[in-house]
């Protein structure tokens, strides 16, 4: 019994697509503008390239854990994915998309969990889920306000 989630989030932000890119793609600088993220170990704080791992400590829809991370596919400054499992049996999928607009640039970011525990997907379905859809909108609010106040990137 599995049950795959997926958060969906976009929003316009007025600087180049290859500076939101080069921000989304440095995990170790995620929280800085990701609620969900508390902690990642040394060496992630720069755009990481296919290939490339990393762990990271979070606090996710209520819950903490602990992610290893592998970056799947990056092709600078429009796509990067990258894959992670978790300490407590879920498996995660995460994309960001970075395209150019009049105003900048048009961000992107699909987040799809899956989740394998019968506790896991009743705490999900009750309440994880929509606290995790709150965080990621969230998320992107922080980023737009940081990369326009003229931070990382």
């Amino acid at each position: 019994m599995n049950q795959l989630t997926t958060v969906i989030n976009e929003i316009d932000i007025s600087v180049s697509p290859e500076r939101v890119f080069d921000l989304v793609s440095s995990p170790g600088l995620w929280p800085r503008w990701h609620p969900s993220s508390r902690h990642l170990a040394p060496g992630a704080d720069r755009p990481l390239k296919k290939g490339e791992g990393f762990s990271e400590e979070v606090h996710a829809g209520g819950r903490k854990g602990n992610l290893v991370w592998v970056v799947a596919e990056c092709e600078r400054p429009a796509l990067w994915i990258a894959t992670a499992t978790s300490n407590q049996g879920v498996s995660i999928r995460l994309q960001y998309e970075v395209t150019a607009n009049s105003g900048g640039a048009h961000f992107k970011r699909t987040l799809k969990y899956e989740m394998t525990s019968a506790f896991l997907i009743f705490a999900n379905t009750v309440f994880m889920r929509h606290k995790i859809r709150r965080e990621s909108e969230q998320a992107l609010r922080n980023l737009k306000t940081l990369l326009e106040s003229g931070g990382p990137g």
